[in-house]
């Protein structure tokens, strides 16, 4: 039996729920309508073989091409309105593994502070958002995995905000790989964001390969995977190599802060 199999975590507990859901006889009803409509389904002909094989994919490329064709066909059913209940509970399940993993880091390892259901809660309506976002419909690759890692950086900048929230010392952490203004409010326009990336160029505060990874992931949204295999790195050697561009990037930003500050304060008398 698999360890997820046994995990009593709200994730788990929600998704035995979406399995009993997607069981009834009108939810296979539905999914036999749809490989009808969605030709991109091919034979995988119940919803268990499809989210079986979604979850076998892993770094098998030929696998994941397969399965993009399949997230774009059910993500682009989702404006409809139609049976979004469904739709969302069939993409949950293809994608729990992947946000199983990262909500227990959240829980365990950078927010134990946070309740475990509000914690999931957002993690799962940030996921939700996601599959509706202009970004993700303009994608055609890499799709489960950009689903994932979009749907992490939104709950983790949520979860900076509740921290930040409280006075309780203990729970006032710093993450490095979310921006924030002085008032701890995130940048939330990418022009803004695209605009300190230049100015720490023009200042040499931070490199050429920098910018590139910095837009790359932080504006143009690529995952991990893609953005390794763009870039010709493991994902563990990518996310140091971001990680530090970030770092100086952080720095950059906050010098300028202090300097602006100091500026304002007029000479001294």
């Amino acid at each position: 039996m698999s360890q997820r199999a046994t995990c009593r975590c709200p994730l788990c507990q929600l998704e035995r729920h979406v399995i009993t859901r997607l069981e009834q006889e009108d939810s296979v009803r539905w999914f036999r309508e749809l490989t009808v409509r969605t030709g991109s389904l091919g034979a995988l002909g119940t919803m268990q073989e499809l989210i079986a094989y979604a979850h076998s994919a892993g770094k098998d490329a030929d696998k994941r091409r397969i399965c993009d064709g399949i997230y774009i066909a059910l993500l682009q059913e989702l404006p409809s309105g139609e049976n979004a209940d469904l739709l969302h509970g069939l993409l949950l399940r293809m994608l729990a593994p992947g946000l199983h993993k990262e909500l227990k880091g959240m829980m365990i390892v950078s927010f134990p502070g946070i309740d475990r259901d509000d914690l999931t809660q957002q993690l799962i309506t940030n996921c939700f958002e996601t599959m509706r976002s202009p970004g993700i419909l303009k994608k055609s690759s890499y799709i489960a995995a950009s689903l994932i890692e979009w749907t992490k950086r939104d709950t983790y900048r949520w979860a900076i905000r509740q921290y930040r929230a409280t006075d309780n010392e203990e729970t006032r952490i710093v993450i490095d790989d979310v921006f924030e203004a002085p008032d701890s409010k995130r940048f939330e326009s990418e022009v803004h964001l695209r605009e300190l990336i230049e100015k720490a160029l023009a200042a040499k505060h931070i490199s050429a390969d920098d910018v590139k990874l910095l837009i790359a992931y932080e504006i143009e949204g690529m995952s991990g995977d893609e953005l390794g295999e763009r870039v010709g790195l493991d994902s563990k050697a990518l996310s140091h190599r971001v990680r530090r561009a970030i770092e100086r990037l952080n720095r950059a930003f906050k010098k300028s802060a202090k300097n602006k500050s100091d500026l304002s304060k007029g000479p001294p008398e």
